[in-house]
């Protein structure tokens, strides 16, 4: 009875484990906007525009927590070893539709939210490359 009861126990817990796959794409495919880099990207106009990257960090909260950041990628025109390489942050609805080291085409719109560069960035779209 004991190792049905541990069998059944165990299936149970694997079966309601979040195995932090890929989920479906929430965002529509990216814009023909202008592209920019990342290292330009806070010193342009307020606007949309494309920028081809790669997905540096993924940061995903997790199921049934209260997280007071949320889900969320990090951006860069490569994988760095440099601490200071330029970088972005965007705050996304599911972190899981992205792969670190995936390169990407994401369109942004970057806006004035306190009078000024650095502007803050907000996701439109994007397409894996």
């Amino acid at each position: 009875m004991r190792p049905l009861l541990l069998t059944f126990l165990l299936a149970l817990a694997v079966a309601g484990c979040d195995t932090g796959g890929p989920t479906e794409k929430t965002y529509p495919s990216a814009e023909s906007f202008p592209a920019v880099a990342v290292v330009d990207l806070f010193e342009v106009a307020p606007g949309r525009y494309n920028v081809e990257a790669v997905v540096v960090q993924v940061s995903v909260c997790p199921p049934d927590a209260i997280c007071e950041i949320p889900d969320s990628i990090l951006v860069a025109d490569a994988v760095y070893e440099d601490p200071v390489a330029p970088a972005f942050t965007l705050f996304v609805e599911d972190a899981r539709q992205f792969r670190e080291g995936g390169r990407y085409r994401f369109s942004v719109e970057a806006f004035d939210a306190d009078g000024g560069p650095p502007y803050a960035i907000r996701l439109l779209g994007y397409d894996r490359l």
